[in-house]
């Protein structure tokens, strides 16, 4: 009879499930350099913010929530509801911008010369699984560009670069829907300034100049100029500036621009390379 009372019981249990909090497992784009692709983990000394929304009935499960990393983990405050979320995250943390279920992160007036930083992105959907984590891939939303300088002059003529500008390009930009805009493109960015020490001597070797710099994703008609001394043989010292009119570009959100200008003669020149975003680096 005991026995029996004790299988009553039993099958009249109902079993709930635990709750499990809303874990991650954050990486950073792609490395692409070495012909593999592989994601470099997100750095677990920095945060990150996060939304979650309820795929179901649109409600907000994490409002914009702060996530650290604890202990190897990336956790949430709140448990996994009955249904799947939208998960939509950036970084840095004190960028405030606003949110969209539908567009995600929306950022306005985004300015690249006062704030230098690498802007991040992360967009998923996921239900609750016990045995994984919510993979957020984050991605860079602005582009990179930096600069290389080589001459193809004669053997015996000297050249040092001074300065080098970029301009005819917009600091400012808005981003909605995983789109850049800008008002405005009558910006200039000093790439290398000498100023009042040494130019850097050109080679015929291509040597980067100057540090690369973050800008807005845009199509955009810019200009380069490059001031530079020159000499011939054991002459003196004579100062040139040499341009680059109508260079058509189209940055792309995640891409490195790298242009590389040669003084032949009396004239400048450029060639663009274009390669995805080497997170290694970070």
């Amino acid at each position: 009879m005991a026995l029996m009372l004790a299988t009553s019981c039993v099958l009249g249990l109902q079993v709930n499930k635990v709750p499990v909090n809303i874990g991650f497992k954050p990486v950073i784009g792609h490395d692409t350099r070495a012909q593999i692709e592989e994601s470099v983990p997100f750095p677990q000394d920095r945060s990150f913010k996060v939304w979650a929304t309820d795929m179901e009935n649109g409600a907000a499960v994490l409002d914009d929530e702060t996530v650290s990393c604890s202990g190897g983990e990336w956790l949430a405050s709140q448990t996994w509801p009955e249904s799947e979320l939208l998960f939509t995250a950036y970084w840095p943390t004190d960028l405030a911008p606003t949110y969209d279920p539908d567009k995600g992160v929306e950022i306005r007036g985004f300015n690249t010369d006062e704030d230098t930083r690498d802007l991040l992105v992360a967009r998923n959907r996921d239900e609750f699984d016990a045995d994984s984590l919510v993979t957020l891939n984050f991605e860079h939303i602005l582009s990179r560009v930096d600069f290389r300088i080589m001459h193809a002059l004669e053997s015996n003529i000297d050249v040092a670069v001074k300065k080098i500008t970029l301009a005819g390009y917009g600091f400012t930009g808005d981003y909605d829907d995983g789109k850049w805009t800008v008002s405005s493109q009558d910006d200039s960015h000093v790439v290398y300034d000498a100023g009042d020490g040494e130019p850097m001597v050109v080679t015929k070797d291509a040597a980067y100049v100057g540090e690369d710099f973050l800008t807005v994703p845009q199509l955009c008609t810019g200009n380069i100029e490059v001031e530079f001394l020159i000499r011939v043989g054991t002459g003196g010292w004579i100062t040139e500036i040499l341009d680059v009119n109508g260079i058509r570009t189209d940055w792309q959100s995640g891409k490195q621009y790298t242009y590389t200008l040669t003084l032949a003669d009396t004239r400048l020149t450029y060639t663009t390379g274009i390669s995805n975003w080497n997170n290694r680096e970070e």
